[in-house]
């Protein structure tokens, strides 16, 4: 059908049209298959790949254009505030137990653990760091960073999500 549609478009109709309506018949299986295995050999991108377009892209823009999936990048925005929170209490309170940090993920949000209190919420759709209104969701009006940026650690502090002011 989109064979027929494409050969009275192009004006390939006369004795010609049974070789066009084959050629483009052709095309347009074709096309679809070979576009399919394109992707899936520039979907495949080895892990010191990955590493490498993360360190390339450097500055503010966000990673996850150079393939960073949101677990990676909510991995390592835990890993950097765990060791904030480390420092933190390293300094003021040498030889204090605190608690790590937990990722429990929820249907939208990551809500992230310091024991039994909640410290942030993290958007699993557009990876913004939000400020908890209570322990079971988050304030949505001012996203006070996004873990696919480099300088997200700014957003949190050893006690929780950072305030505007």
């Amino acid at each position: 059908m989109i064979a027929l549609v494409l050969v009275q478009l192009l004006g390939l109709a006369g004795p010609r049209a049974p070789a066009a309506i084959s050629l483009v018949s052709a095309i347009s299986f074709a096309l679809p298959v070979l576009a399919w295995s394109v992707r899936q050999v520039l979907d495949a991108e080895p892990d010191e790949q990955v590493h490498l377009s993360t360190l390339a892209v450097g500055g503010p823009v966000r990673e996850v254009v150079a393939g960073l999936s949101f677990d990676a990048a909510l991995a390592r925005f835990v890993d950097a505030a765990n060791a904030l929170r480390a420092a933190y209490y390293a300094d003021r309170f040498p030889g204090m137990e605190f608690a790590t940090l937990d990722v429990r993920m929820g249907k939208r949000y990551a809500a992230i653990w310091s024991g039994t209190c909640i410290y942030t919420f993290v958007d699993t759709l557009t990876g913004d760091i939000l400020k908890p209104k209570t322990w079971k969701g988050p304030e949505l009006k001012n996203p006070r960073g996004n873990v696919f940026d480099t300088g997200c650690i700014s957003a949190v502090t050893a006690h929780g999500t950072a305030s505007l002011r």
